[in-house]
């Protein structure tokens, strides 16, 4: 990661958007919407809409960022750059404006949530160093970082086109954007085999395992000076990952998987009745399931105890967390973990008592919730894209077919949550929340103008036993202490291989650098396009 390219291709990707909003105007009337954005994932430009004229829409946006941008001989033939001083300074000042009062218009809530990801899963080094990048970031500079970007011929494009369209209309698509990729690609005069710089990129994002029976405190106080609030987020991360299909998981993967969201689903509205109604501790009192990717880096020789695979490339780990969110000026922030701490602990004896029929109408509900239809193609073609690029590495590398992808995920996991017991919720509920030697927990707290920062902290207490906890209260110790986390892998030590039961063409897979970056073509079906333009590439000028 380098918060430099970062930055860069955030600003190409705002630039032009900014420069062609005017001449996509008609289609916009016309209902075809599109959107270019920038990721850890690559370029990524999406298309939808009701009209057969969406693909001309999707190739007409991936030409011009590709063979216009700063081109010479294109500007003789009357076709401008969309590098324009007025649509750089539009963009490089909403982007310093963001970053200077990112702190000052947020919620503490929003806070909190920035230190805890600052720790789980973001990369670079906080919004002051952003904001220095962005202010020396030059119009030239982005020229270069553009013209690096599509001249490395390391690059891939990966497509996803849905809808009312045939097999051969998405392939035909398919060939002329993989042609204007290429188009651009040859020309490259960038090689990464013979250039000793070059760092493989690898496109995903990154979650961070928390050491178990560790538990992590984060305080800070509001950087917002009108704020009153103060905000708890309690975060629970599970040891095992997180279920990605039958396939390429365990069943120790699935059973967990839907334990965990079976647990969330029954712990929402007694945390809010107790928390909120009855305690009145807070303005914002919630619980929720949550889920990151951690992808692993390019290179990284390591068994996945989950997969029974030994990989030299990358794949996708899916990391899971319950949450607690307090948004409160009752209280101050120490107090109001020590109320949640509280409840926990005493959920774990409604779990004991509560109702076998009230277990199983639970199960029902989010069985149910779990098999609903996707309503919208836009979110039917995310899920899929996702799927796609998270796990066809992992299936398609070497031999597996596009039927093993995890088509049918949710319906694996509304079976599981149905077969559940009482015992499973039990031990999940040990494992994950109520065990000190186990869990993995990080407290992120945010203090506002009601209940201050105490200048001398001395962490929290614990209504149990006294637990060992990292109290973090100033920004160089929580990157210091991000630095000694090791990334989320598919480790699982607690599952011996015999007992996983892993496909054999699964156990020979391996993967390497060109079979991961392989394109998941546009397969079926003319509602909604995705495009990805995948990249490795110097640290210093390579796009995040």
């Amino acid at each position: 990661y380098d918060v430099n390219s970062s930055i860069k291709s955030a600003m190409v990707t705002g630039i032009f958007s900014e420069a062609l909003a005017q001449e996509t105007y008609d289609a916009d009337l016309a209902g075809l919407y599109w959107s270019l954005s920038a990721s850890s994932s690559g370029i990524h430009i999406s298309c939808s809409g009701y009209s057969d004229r969406l693909p001309d829409l999707a190739l007409k946006l991936l030409q011009d960022f590709y063979l216009v941008g700063q081109k010479e001989e294109n500007k003789g033939n009357g076709v401008a750059s969309f590098f324009k001083q007025s649509y750089f300074d539009s963009v490089k000042d909403r982007l310093v404006r963001n970053f200077r009062t990112y702190f000052q218009s947020r919620r503490a809530d929003a806070h909190a949530m920035y230190y805890r990801d600052m720790l789980l899963s973001s990369r670079d080094e906080g919004l002051d160093v952003s904001l220095g990048v962005t202010e020396s970031t030059t119009l030239e500079s982005l020229k270069e970082h553009h013209r690096v970007i599509l001249e490395n011929n390391e690059s891939e494009i990966e497509c996803l086109f849905t809808g009312n369209v045939s097999k051969e209309q998405a392939q035909e698509f398919f060939s002329k954007a993989a042609s204007i990729h290429q188009s651009a690609t040859q020309e490259s005069k960038i090689d990464p085999s013979g250039d000793e710089t070059l760092d493989a990129w690898t496109p995903g994002t990154l979650e961070r395992r928390l050491v178990p029976g560790k538990d992590v405190d984060i305080h800070f106080a509001s950087q917002n000076p009108d704020e009153e609030n103060g905000a708890v987020l309690v975060t629970y991360q599970s040891r095992i990952p997180g279920f990605k299909g039958d396939t390429i998981s365990s069943p120790a993967s699935l059973k967990r998987s839907a334990t965990m969201r079976l647990l969330c689903h029954m712990l929402r509205e007694p945390l809010f009745d107790e928390l909120r109604t009855k305690q009145q501790l807070g303005y914002v009192v919630s619980s929720y399931y949550d889920i990151g990717f951690s992808s692993r880096q390019d290179g990284d020789e390591d068994s996945s105890v989950d997969s029974g695979i030994t990989t030299a490339g990358p794949w996708t780990t899916p990391v899971e967390f319950i949450v607690v969110n307090v948004l409160s000026k009752a209280q101050d922030p120490a107090s109001v973990a020590l109320r949640i701490d509280e409840f926990m602990e005493s959920f774990k004896e409604t779990l004991e008592h509560m109702p076998e029929s009230e277990i199983r109408h639970h199960a029902d509900a989010l069985s149910q919730k779990l098999l609903k239809p996707i309503q919208k193609l836009g979110s039917e073609a995310n899920v899929h894209f996702g799927k796609i690029r998270r796990y066809g590495p992992e299936i398609l590398a070497d031999g597996g077919r596009d039927v093993d992808l995890p088509w049918e995920s949710s319906k694996s996991l509304a079976r599981a949550i149905q077969s559940l017991e009482r015992v499973d919720l039990m031990d999940v509920w040990n494992r994950v929340v109520a065990d000190n030697n186990e869990r993995s927990r990080v407290t992120s707290c945010v203090y506002g103008k009601k209940f201050p920062l105490p200048e001398s902290f001395q962490g929290l207490g614990s209504v149990s036993t006294m637990r060992r906890s990292t109290v973090v209260n100033n920004f160089g110790d929580l990157i210091n202490l991000r630095a000694q986390l090791q990334q989320y892998t598919g480790k699982m030590p607690e599952l011996s291989k015999q007992a996983r039961g892993v496909p054999e063409f699964l156990s020979k897979l391996r993967f390497s650098k060109t079979a991961w970056g392989v394109a998941g073509a546009a397969l079926i079906g003319a509602g909604f396009l995705g495009l990805s333009i995948s990249k490795k590439q110097p640290k210093q000028s390579g796009a995040s």
